[in-house]
């Protein structure tokens, strides 16, 4: 068994391992703050989040995944450490000026809601901005590196302390203030942390800025790309503010977050994908590349399926469980977002192929393509459907997104994956829903409970007819401890 493959494996797993912590306190801080603040300041949070996941990417203007890709097979560390902090130095112009253009737009906003002054919650959030770009800034070094115990460590402690901030600023009244609070002080921590790592194997110097012209000649189309998915992804929250109340975008979000929990599969094979595909193919090794891809697809199909259909039977009890029953009425939310995070995750995967062959612009046209289509969607769903209707133009503008990207980067290398695969794991995932359905579980243990049931069904299932052929499952079995190499 090749050593790479192993090497491969063991980061996937170690970042599972660190992406379980984080997607947990994700996942935690929906009852936090949906028990500590009312509806309307969570739909007000909602807005802000909404807002930081734009700029971020603006402010990295794409530098962040231009430095994976042509640094992951550097060994020199005077070139390393003039790249990166190039890169940090440029970021950190680029989040302040974006973060002052915040400041200014504030003055012409009505900055009160339900009788709660928002001047100070907006002027943290300017701050906010920047400590969210250099921390992604900075972690990102661990990653396009492979030093994933490193990176694990960061991105775990990050949110686990975000969360223990969060608890403490509510339990003291602070209300949207402290949460963005808590978020500045952990990302400044994390900050601290990597800076110093870096810095004791790299050393220090001032940037040179050679060579970001290329970084941004490649960067730039991904900051177009981040915009155009931001728009796909989360204008809806602004759409459904406009026609309706912020307590609905409240509702929305929290039915959304609760499914957006899928991004705990996807999350840590993107993260050490990319780094050891880039490598790779800065080595002319294309059949690597496409095993590598391949698998993906297949891991990808292997658990994200069964997920968004269990996410989708035990909806309405996980709102329950995790929010107050406000919250409760989003709840047909849930199976909708969870097939378009599935199918944003087959379409993660392929765009990586696009960012090899350097023609970024491809996906700036696909998102926008798929972007045109959500906002006309909700233009014309929202006013009649409500929340609904923004589902649904999330479904559908992913689902055409996947396809198209699938389909072209098919054409740059080809995957070897087939029909069989989808629909043996849609079988399966259809008899574990049904399994679900029939025990229809209420309250924490009976589904915790039921989830376990469904999960042993699922993966019983797949053996059984052979989901993996037999050469993938010798291969596999070489990747765990103790199986022939």
């Amino acid at each position: 068994m090749n050593k790479d493959y192993l090497s491969y494996a063991r980061d996937v797993g170690i970042t599972t391992i660190a992406q379980v912590i984080v997607s947990g306190m994700q996942f935690a801080r929906i009852p936090i703050l949906t028990k500590g603040i009312d509806p309307t300041l969570y739909g007000i949070w909602s807005l802000i989040w909404t807002t930081i996941i734009l700029a971020t990417p603006l402010a990295i203007l794409g530098l962040q995944t231009a430095f994976t890709r042509y640094n992951s097979g550097e060994t020199d560390h005077v070139v390393i450490r003039d790249r990166f902090f190039s890169t940090f130095t440029t970021t950190l112009g680029t989040s302040l000026m974006l973060a002052l253009t915040m400041l200014a737009i504030c003055n012409y906003l009505p900055l009160t809601s339900s009788n709660y002054s928002l001047n100070l919650t907006f002027k943290l959030t300017a701050f906010m901005l920047c400590t969210q770009v250099l921390a992604e800034v900075t972690v990102n070094y661990f990653s396009t590196f492979r030093k994933m115990k490193i990176y694990s460590v960061l991105t775990s402690c990050r949110a686990v302390l975000t969360v223990i901030l969060l608890c403490g600023t509510l339990a003291a009244g602070w209300a949207l203030e402290g949460v963005i609070s808590s978020f500045i002080i952990s990302d400044g921590i994390s900050i601290a942390a990597g800076l110093w790592l870096i810095v004791k194997e790299n050393g220090f110097s001032f940037p040179t800025f050679k060579g970001l012209g290329a970084y941004l000649k490649f960067g730039i189309p991904l900051a177009g790309v981040t915009t155009l998915f931001w728009l796909l992804g989360s204008s809806d929250r602004y759409m459904i503010g406009y026609f309706m109340h912020p307590s609905d975008v409240g509702i929305y979000s929290a039915a959304y977050g609760i499914a957006n929990i899928l991004m705990l599969v996807i999350n840590p094979l993107g993260i050490v994908l990319f780094p050891t595909i880039s490598k790779l193919f800065a080595k002319g090794d294309l059949k690597s590349v496409q095993l590598y891809e391949s698998y993906a697809f297949k891991y990808l199909l292997l658990l994200i399926v069964p997920a968004a259909f269990g996410l989708s039977i035990l909806s309405r009890q996980l709102l329950e469980i995790l929010t107050s029953p406000e919250f409760v009425s989003g709840w047909f939310i849930i199976p909708l977002v969870a097939f378009a995070t599935l199918f944003y995750g087959l379409f993660q995967v392929a765009v990586y192929i696009i960012y090899l062959e350097g023609k970024t612009y491809i996906a700036v046209i696909l998102l926008g393509a798929a972007a045109a289509v959500n906002i006309t969607m909700n233009l014309l769903l929202v006013p009649a459907a409500g929340i609904l209707g923004a589902g649904i133009a999330t479904l559908i503008s992913y689902l055409l997104l996947c396809l198209a990207t699938t389909i072209y980067a098919n054409r740059l290398i080809k995957l070897t994956i087939g029909a069989s695969p989808v629909l043996k794991c849609t079988a399966a995932s259809v008899i574990m829903a049904a399994v679900l359905w029939f025990i229809n579980p209420s309250g924490i243990v009976p589904v915790a409970l039921s989830i376990m049931a469904g999960t042993a069904v699922y993966f019983i299932i797949i053996y059984v007819i052979k989901f993996f052929s037999i050469e993938e499952a010798k291969f596999l079995r070489g990747l765990l401890p103790g199986g022939k190499k």
